[in-house]
């Protein structure tokens, strides 16, 4: 149900903005759509562009091992761990369903290198109660990148997990919002090429 006169919530962000040759970066608050729309400047172009990150502190973050990233903050633990892809059935698959390709992400559209990696699971722990992101949620979503993860805890409580992800042709932005409690609110996915 929508509310009238409700205004969406609004996020602390670090953006770049240009001029000339010059990109300056200045703090605003914005709504996370906002992201996704053209910037003013360049048709085609999405805002994600020139977002540089969420103006929170961020999560100490460990990385475990090739599959496994961990962010830790007081008593929440978010982990995020990838898989392999199985290269021979992602492409049968491919060839069985016209329109699977374009519901994935991080894919090169060519195919010549079909995926090897996906996010296998999201698992957020506060206070040891653990909750993981459902798999429909995350099972497009290839190439996603460890090392330009990051988390953030906003003044509300709630939790902003920023993923840049690319197989180096391809690349996507993906950003999950959780509340206080761990539970999904938002999922923003930006394909940039």
């Amino acid at each position: 149900m929508e509310l009238y006169g409700q205004l969406p919530e609004k996020y602390d962000v670090i953006m770049h903005r240009g001029y000339d040759d010059t990109l300056v970066e200045y703090d605003t608050s914005i709504p996370l759509s906002y992201l996704t729309q053209d910037c003013d400047r360049f048709e085609g172009v999405p805002n994600f562009e020139y977002f540089v990150r969420f103006n929170y502190k961020p999560f100490n973050q460990r990385l475990i091992n090739d599959t496994t990233l961990m962010f830790r903050s007081d008593s929440v633990l978010i982990t995020i761990r990838t898989k392999s892809v199985d290269s021979a059935r992602f492409m049968e698959k491919y060839f069985s369903d016209s329109a699977y390709l374009n519901q994935c992400l991080g894919v090169d559209e060519s195919i010549l290198h079909p995926p090897t990696h996906q996010f296998s699971s999201i698992t957020i722990q506060i206070d040891g109660e653990k909750l993981t992101t459902k798999t429909h949620f995350i099972s497009n979503l290839y190439s996603p990148n460890l090392e330009y993860m990051n988390v953030y805890r906003t003044e509300s409580g709630n939790f902003l997990l920023a993923t840049e992800n690319s197989e180096g042709l391809t690349f996507y932005y993906a950003l999950f919002v959780y509340d206080i409690s761990g539970n999904l609110k938002e999922k923003i996915i930006k394909n940039v090429l």
